[in-house]
């Protein structure tokens, strides 16, 4: 499976029952119109993953959401 897949689910996943706990987290607000993929956007824009042309990194916000999961 595709690392940004797998973080995307894994948002979903998170969001049904600890939407306040993500938010908190990553200090985001969290839209109920947003899909995951929009989250780890917003995730990987507030921690800085933002490479040429002002696009999100996602691949590391990804790898950075997974690793902090299993921690």
């Amino acid at each position: 499976i595709d690392i940004e897949t797998l973080a995307v689910e894994l948002i979903s996943e998170i969001r049904k029952d600890y939407k306040d706990l993500l938010e908190q987290r990553y200090k985001i607000q969290i839209s109920d119109s947003e899909d995951a993929y929009d989250i780890l956007c917003n995730i990987g824009k507030k921690r800085g993953m933002v490479i040429r042309g002002g696009e999100i990194d996602t691949e590391r916000a990804a790898v950075m959401l997974i690793d902090e999961y299993r921690g």
